[in-house]
């Protein structure tokens, strides 16, 4: 429940406790500014929506080439395990 309290005349809803109402701390926006921001907040879900598809596709991305690292520094041990057991056999 509210009151009505006046203070140097203007009128200031205070609830119970003194602080100011939750509703009465609301500013009216007018139509046109609310589609604006409707169609500002739409825009930025896009956004966000468009932003998580791409983080995905490049985590796919990034797994894919963490595959293709692992395989290549597989190949490069194997090459390096066979001239270590060849370049003995060539130097001597």
């Amino acid at each position: 429940m509210s009151t009505k309290q006046r203070s140097k005349g203007k009128p200031q809803w205070k609830n119970r406790d003194g602080d100011p109402t939750q509703s009465d701390m609301a500013i009216p926006i007018p139509p046109s500014l609310q589609d604006t921001l409707d169609e500002i907040l739409g825009a930025i879900e896009e956004c966000k929506t468009t932003l998580q598809r791409e983080i995905g596709q490049v985590s796919v991305e990034l797994g894919l080439l963490r595959a293709d690292y692992q395989k290549l520094a597989d190949r490069v041990r194997c090459a390096e395990a066979t001239f270590t057991d060849i370049a003995p056999r060539w130097c001597s």
